[in-house]
Order: C-alpha cells, then structure tokens, then sequence
C-alpha cells in the first residue's frame, strides 16, 4: 500500500487542522490604478478673433508607464491647433497628434471666429477624452456699468459696493486686456486714480473702494477704457467714459473711545483727583473728529465725584471731537469707575469705562511732625495744619540722644501756653481734617495709627510719664477746642508710658477705628508731672522730650 511521506511541518499543519504552511498565501495585491486623464492649463480662454492664445492647451496622463498618443481635434469654432511640441498637424489644422512626455501633451490654439471654440482631446487605448472651452471677440465697441452706482454714503467714507465697468465687442462678448482708468472727481484728493485691465470675463474692478469726498451732496467718479498699451487716450467705444454718481450725506458720530486709547488705570487717595482725567474722542464714519456731540459722564462706582461734589458730568466735544472731564476725585476705597455715554444712539464703543484704584496713603498726615519747624501756636488749634497747646519749643537734639529723624526735637516747658499754670501737663494738639474719607469712614472700614516717641533727660526726682491720646470728632475742626474740654469726641483711644531710663526714645503707639459721622480726628501728646508737681515756676520740666510725631490713616481689616 503506497504511504506518502510528510515532513514534521507538513504533519504539525495536519495535525492541527491548518493548512499546509507551504502552501499559505501572502495578501492578494492592492487592484492596479486606473488610468486618468486632466486638464493641466488653457481651459476657458478668451482672445481676439484670428490670434493664438496666450496660453497653451495641455493635458496630462496620470497612472500610465510610457508615452501615449494624444489627439487635439477642433469640433467648434473654426480654430486651427499649433504644435509646440513636436507632433502631426492634419485637417489643415483641425487636428494635431502627439505623444506625451512625462505623461504630459500640449498644442496652440488660433481662435477662429467670434464666438465659442471648442477643442476635444482623445488618448489612444483609452475611452477617456476631454474638452477645453474658450470664447473669440471682435473688436470692442462698447463699455457697459456693472456695479456701483447710485450709493450713498457718510462724506470721507468708503462705499461699500465696488466699482466695475465690462467691456464687450458688437456681439455682446466679453474682452479682456482692455485698460481702464477709475478716477474720482469730487473726493478732494489729487485726480491721480487706478488702472487696471478687463479680466477674461471683459470686467474691470476699481481696485480700491470709493472714497467719497468732504462735500455733502453730488460726487462723482469717471471710469475710461484706454485706448493702446499706453497712454491716457480714450478708446473710441460706445459709453466711454461711463460717470458713476453717489451721494455723501452730513457725517454723523461713529465711534467713541478713550483719548488716549491706552487710557491709564490710575491710583489715588480717597477725596483725591486722579492726574489724567477721563476723556473722550468721537469719531465720524471716515475717522474724522465730530465737534458738538452731546457726551454725559457718570460715577458709576466708588462713589467719587467731578469736582465740588458733582456726580453726572454733559458737555459736547470741542472741534478735536474731545470733551474732558474738569475733575475725577475719588471715593471710597478700592474700585472706582466712570462710565461715559454719548447721548447720540448708535455709536460704536459707547458708553467707555474708565477705571481707576482709591488707595489710602501712606504719608504722615501730621505738619512738622518731626518739630524740625518752630512751634509757636500757643493756644489750642482752630483748624488743621500745625502743633497748638502749651508751652514748648524746638530745640537742638539734646547731648546723648540718639538721633531719629533731623536735628531737632520737641522739648516740654510748661502747664501752660506761656507760663506755668500748676497743672501736671504739659499738652500739644494737632487735628486732622479726615471728611474726604467719610464714605469709608461712615462704613467702618476705617482706623487712624498714631505714634510718638518720648525721652527725658537724667536728674533727681524727674518725672517720667508721658502719653498720648487719639480722639474723632464730628462737625467742623474749628469747634475742637470746646469739644474737648467738654469731651464731647466720638471716640478716644489713650496710651501712656513711662520712659524708665534717661537719653533714650521709648514710644508710644495706638489705633482707634473711626466711628460713623468723623470729619476730623486729633492727636494729642503730652508730658506728665507723675512724680514731683514743680509748682508755679518756668521751666516746669527738668528736660522732657518728644521726636517723630506720626498719623496715619489704614483700613480696617475684617
């Protein structure tokens, strides 16, 4: 019995059911590519009647190895086919065979007579064929309008629809290559213009838009098809030159903006002015600046004001199209704005905002608070700006202190403004108006830091007691004086301190946080005969001293 002989390969594949893997196939191979034909340039021409086109007609083979023998035959038109690159012209000229290179063909076309030309190409082995178009015109006759007349429009403004003209021969067809010369006549500018020649389709487009003139009423523009390659003569045609009208209507407020654009988001203090003040610039459809437009300002937050507590601002703009406000002064801490509405509807970037920060400031609201001046006042003071009170005098920096700020301290003399009184203080008062600060004030988010510093010489039985007082009031500054002797203050913070050792400065610091209703505030800093009373006699001190007086107002933090 015949057996047959298999190898270990050949009995694994049996033995596991697949097929023999000498007999297994890769994956079938991808289907050839079609072959294809395409139109490369010179479809859709249009010439003068009798002349080769400018472009050749060409064609291209895709997906085919070697040449392929290519036919150009005229089937419309009565034109005659070029070789321009090799091939058999026959028909006398109405057919040209020849073989692609690099899958490529061409041939030239002469237009015959006006009207439409057509050219069938056919490949050989192949069903596919194609077709090119192009259109012959006569001579031109005529210049039609095609776009843009009639418009209206703001003076200085482009219009919007552009300008074209079409030119054609006596058949009606299109031709291209004509020069045309756009010249408006009433836009105030130099009758320089733009020329340009038809397309193929017989058109020319202005190639900028209208812009029409600073006159309203009436303007116009000429278009004029030119005569040759050159020059400024009109062609002879029908219509030429053709006039487009427009009419340039009274120019209204376009658009507003901040002046200067790169408005600052500025910083100041409560009840301060910022530096640069808001203003606005109103503009026209053609840029141009608009004079009296009616423009209104409002505080729409922080509750600032324009200046003597005017809150809507209105004024018309000046001839640059600017209206300012005469002042921005601010309000509460933190955010400010003003927004600004011109009154005019429809104006583009209206209402502007303008931003601005209310910060408290850092200075030392005191005068001479380092007593580097005279202090002279010897009464009470009725009003901000300088020490009052009793006795004292700015004196040279004494021997072994240690200076802080200048040359010069505060020295203590006396109970009273010039002479003993046989007290036990010696005071010193400063007020502070605060009422740019009342909104803040009012809503509690206000308090005042004061601090002084204190020094006494070394001498048997000195005193040493020293201190410091931080009072709000309401009402006017120049009523301090009877409100504290009936101490009738809104509120009071005191801190004494008693300076333990000679020729150094020890200072005493407080925070009082301004009750609703406080316009002004005062500091009030005294030396205290704590331990001997010297009675009625000049000096009442034996050397008591005070150095860098400081008030300042900061935020409540919650």
């Amino acid at each position: 019995m015949f057996k047959p002989v298999v190898g270990p390969a050949l009995a694994l594949a049996l033995l596991s059911g697949c097929p023999n893997p000498e007999e297994v196939e890769g994956p079938p191979p991808p289907p050839p590519v079609p072959p294809a034909v395409a139109i490369d340039n010179g479809d859709g021409q249009v010439g003068p009647a009798g002349v080769q086109l400018p472009e050749n007609l060409g064609v291209r083979v895709i997906n085919v190895s070697g040449s392929v023998a290519t036919t150009f035959e005229v089937v419309a038109g009565g034109g005659r086919l070029v070789s321009v690159a090799g091939g058999t012209v026959t028909a006398g000229g109405a057919k040209l065979t020849v073989n692609t290179v690099d899958g490529f063909a061409s041939a030239g076309l002469v237009l015959g007579a006006a009207g439409g030309q057509r050219v069938k190409v056919t490949f050989s082995g192949m069903p596919n064929y194609l077709e090119f178009q192009a259109t012959a015109h006569g001579p031109p006759t005529t210049v039609l309008m095609t776009a843009g007349d009639g418009q209206n429009g703001e003076v200085g403004t482009e219009l919007p629809d552009r300008v074209s003209v079409k030119v054609t021969d006596a058949a009606g067809i299109q031709v291209p290559g004509m020069r045309v010369w756009f010249v408006p006549q009433d836009n105030g500018q130099p009758l320089d213009g733009e020329v340009i020649e038809t397309g193929r389709g017989g058109t020319a487009v202005m190639p900028s838009r209208w812009r029409l003139g600073p006159a309203v009423g009436p303007q116009r523009l000429v278009a004029r098809v030119l005569a040759g390659s050159t020059g400024a003569t009109d062609a002879a045609l029908a219509g030429n030159p053709i006039t487009f009208s427009a009419t340039a209507t009274a120019a209204v407020a376009r658009t507003a903006s901040r002046n200067p654009a790169s408005f600052p988001v500025q910083t100041a203090a409560p009840g301060e002015a910022v530096a640069v003040r808001p203003s606005v610039v109103v503009l026209s459809g053609a840029g141009t600046p608009m004079p009296g437009v009616s423009v209104r300002f409002d505080i729409t937050a922080g509750g600032g004001h324009f200046g003597g507590s005017v809150v809507v601002y209105q004024n018309v703009t000046n001839s640059a199209g600017i209206v300012t406000v005469p002042d921005w002064v601010m309000g509460t801490v933190g955010a400010n704005t003003v927004t600004a509405t011109v009154v005019a509807a429809g104006v583009a970037g209206s209402p502007v905002t303008f931003s601005a920060n209310a910060v408290l400031p850092d200075a030392n609201l005191l005068q001479n608070p380092s007593f580097e001046e005279p202090v002279t006042a010897r009464v009470i003071p009725a009003a901000p700006g300088g020490w009052g009170g009793d006795l004292v005098e700015s004196v040279p920096l004494p021997a072994g202190f240690p200076s802080v700020d200048g040359t010069r301290v505060l020295r203590f003399i006396a109970t009273g403004p010039t002479a003993s009184t046989n007290t036990v203080a010696s005071e010193l008062f400063q007020t502070v108006d605060v009422s740019r600060f009342s909104a803040d004030i009012d809503a509690g988010k206000i308090r005042i830091d004061g601090e002084v510093l204190f020094g006494r010489v070394d001498a048997p039985n000195v005193d040493r007691l020293f201190g410091m007082q931080l009072l709000a009031f309401d009402g006017p500054p120049d009523q301090f004086a009877a409100k504290f002797a009936a101490q009738s203050w809104l509120g009071r913070v005191r801190v004494d301190r008693t300076v333990t050792a000679a020729a150094v400065w020890q200072n005493a610091t407080g925070s009082l946080v301004l009750p609703a209703g406080t316009r002004y505030v005062a500091i009030h800093i005294f030396a205290y005969e704590d331990v001997v009373n010297d009675g009625v006699g000049v000096p009442e001190f034996a050397g008591h001293f005070a150095e860098t007086a400081s008030l300042r107002v900061r935020p409540v933090v919650p």
